[in-house]
């Protein structure tokens, strides 16, 4: 099998691997596939205090099946206070992600490992995308009135539901359809256009960008394939190589980790992308393509759970322990950023925040861009 060849490649190491340990199905197949290869393998998983975000007892349970040698790190909201400068100043660059890389990379060198292996790139669609797709040729039909109409409407709903960000991206594609050159990029919103520029001050000058004449592009290279490939392409090219794998290699490195990644192994990748999408979308079986390859080795439980991603209890932690510094931080607007964001408008979002009305992301992103342009480009 192709993924065995690929895993059994990326053991090859004259130090111990380890393998980072969630309670999905990406990092149980590598588990699973190590623990056939090695005698002794390493596993590193997060444990927190927030029930629902907690994995450490499925990867425990994961562990112990696979007679791993497990090292589990818990962390708290407090751990994160006490370390947040240091984590934050791990970044090159300003991102939303890659804090939980640094905390996992963190608990691999204090197993002694240099070399773990990640499931990152498994999972590498978005199943809002196919809605959006639609909303996006409805839009298209109808007036600028309707939309607008449609749109204020849809925002106004979202203040009561559960997937409250989620519906706001649905109501920034009926304003402006045309606005992003394909519908999965408004998928990916971390802010919508129109909060994009409540955001900005009104001494920002808007123009167009070179990122916007690149995803005109890649939006017209994807329209060749099938949809389901199509948005692969496009999380692969975007969000995975300018987010994920970016901040993955300058947390990890923050600790002298090498984490590598068999899921993005060229063969691998080249051989599923020409698969016809049908044969790797299943609407009653997440990932049902690589699920079907390894039912014999993975648990039941960890094919039957509920999909969720790997987060750390933001939402609980900046109402929490992490209120009070964030709050401080919002107080004043770093001076290199003063000429174009609007410090009352920054501080609207974490009142918007704390009275449910958005994601802790958005905060969150707001908090490092400030805290990291204070630190290294004020100094």
């Amino acid at each position: 099998m192709l993924l065995e060849e690929t895993v059994d490649a990326h053991l090859v190491s004259d130090v111990p691997v380890g393998v980072f340990l969630s309670g999905g199905i990406d990092s149980t197949v590598l588990v699973a596939l190590a623990a056939m290869k090695r005698a002794t393998v390493h596993t590193i998983t997060l444990a927190f205090q927030e029930h629902e975000f907690n994995e450490g007892e499925l990867a425990r349970r994961t562990a112990q099946r696979f007679g791993t040698k497990h090292q589990e790190l818990a962390l708290s909201g407090d751990d994160m206070l006490a370390r947040l400068n240091e984590a934050v100043g791990a970044f090159d660059q300003p991102s939303v992600d890659g804090v939980n890389s640094y905390f996992v990379s963190w608990a691999a060198r204090q197993a002694g490992l240099k070399v773990a292996l990640s499931g990152l790139g498994g999972d590498n669609t978005f199943r809002w995308t196919p809605k959006a797709k639609s909303v996006a040729v409805l839009a298209r039909r109808v007036p600028v009135g309707v939309r607008s109409v449609v749109a204020s409407a849809v925002e106004k709903i979202s203040v009561h539901l559960n997937s409250k960000d989620a519906h706001r991206k649905m109501a920034a594609l009926w304003r402006d359809p045309n606005f992003l050159p394909h519908p999965y990029f408004y998928t990916r919103l971390l802010f919508t256009p129109a909060q994009v520029l409540g955001l900005l001050s009104r001494k920002s000058v808007v123009t167009p960008e070179p990122w916007q004449v690149w995803l005109a592009r890649v939006a017209e290279e994807s329209r060749q394939l099938d949809d389901f490939t199509a948005v692969s392409c496009l999380e692969s090219g975007s969000y995975m190589a300018n987010t994920l794998l970016r901040d993955t290699d300058a947390m990890s490195m923050a600790h002298s980790l090498e984490v590598r990644v068999p899921f993005l192994d060229h063969p691998l990748v080249e051989f599923v992308a020409r698969l016809p999408g049908s044969v790797k979308s299943s609407n009653l079986v997440p990932k049902s393509l690589l699920v079907e390859a390894m039912r014999d080795l993975l648990p039941s439980e960890v094919v039957s759970q509920r999909k969720r991603t790997f987060t750390l209890p933001w939402e609980y932690w900046l109402q929490g322990p992490l209120r009070a510094q964030v709050e401080s931080e919002f107080d004043t607007i770093a001076a290199s950023l003063a000429e174009c964001l609007d410090g009352r408008a920054v501080r609207q979002m974490w009142t918007g925040f704390l009275e449910g009305r958005t994601s802790w992301s958005r905060v969150w992103s707001l908090f490092v861009l400030n805290r990291w342009a204070r630190r290294y480009l004020e100094n």
